[in-house]
């Protein structure tokens, strides 16, 4: 299990990957910092904003006034988000970085579930090769929601330069393998077999099936028509199997 965490923090952190952008974390990093005093960018004016009306008493009819405040809030907030994906992480200046706020939604135009298909992958082989992992599938699944959840520094930044200098989330922010580590009895694999001696484990690119645990579903719902084929197709070569045994039962009496 450690040995897969230094794995992690040597070829993916240290190694820069883009954490911040590739998982698209946007505000979560800015609502950490503090915000502006004067807002930049588009925002409403005194002519432009519509106010609600005082009365709460909506009945079957839509108020005008509400519809025109939601269409005017709706329309600024698609032009606000096409601008700010323009923009991405590693154009920005340390001041911005410093003086980035949380109140406009920064999304990014980079972003790309790599390390989701990673765990993907891990999963698969941790699946064909049950005995082989010291860790479960929970352990993963949990790596999943921690890269996205900013709960800890981990992820929060795209290269060890900003998570150490710029951003300095080593410093004030916990790290998600201590979360890990306090708890190692629910993320122990039982099937581990540590005598086994090491070797090259390959993943079989035909035996491919869905993650249910991740989406929280049951095996059946995700891998149901799948799994009836593997079945079928086992029958099929038991089936095969069957005669040619029985001829040679019966030659050799």
């Amino acid at each position: 299990m450690k040995g897969f965490m230094v794995l992690i923090e040597k070829e993916w952190l240290s190694f820069g990957f883009k954490f911040a952008t590739r998982a698209d974390h946007g505000a979560c990093v800015g609502a950490l910092l503090p915000a502006k005093e004067d807002t930049k960018g588009d925002s409403f004016n005194d002519s432009d904003s519509v106010t609600l009306p005082a009365s709460s008493n909506f009945t079957s009819g839509v108020n005008k006034a509400s519809v025109a405040t939601f269409l005017l809030k709706a329309a600024l907030h698609i032009k606000n988000t096409a601008s700010a994906a323009k923009l991405s992480v590693s154009e920005r200046s340390t001041d911005d970085l410093r003086d980035d706020t949380s109140a406009t939604y920064t999304g990014s135009s980079e972003k790309s579930p790599i390390f989701h298909q990673f765990l993907d992958c891990v999963y698969q082989i941790l699946r064909q090769h049950p005995d082989k992992f010291e860790f479960n599938s929970r352990f993963l699944k949990r790596l999943f929601y921690h890269h996205y959840s900013c709960q800890y520094g981990t992820f929060l930044c795209d290269s060890d330069y900003e998570a150490s200098t710029l951003l300095k989330t080593k410093t004030w922010s916990i790290s998600v393998w201590d979360y890990f580590l306090s708890r190692p009895n629910e993320f122990r694999n039982p099937k581990f077999d540590q005598a086994q001696d090491s070797e090259v484990l390959f993943s079989n690119f035909s035996d491919v099936k869905w993650w249910f645990e991740l989406y929280g579903r049951s095996d059946e719902e995700m891998n149901g028509l799948s799994n009836s084929l593997d079945r079928k197709f086992a029958q099929l070569r038991l089936g095969e199997s069957l005669p040619q045994s029985d001829s040679e039962s019966s030659t050799g009496s």
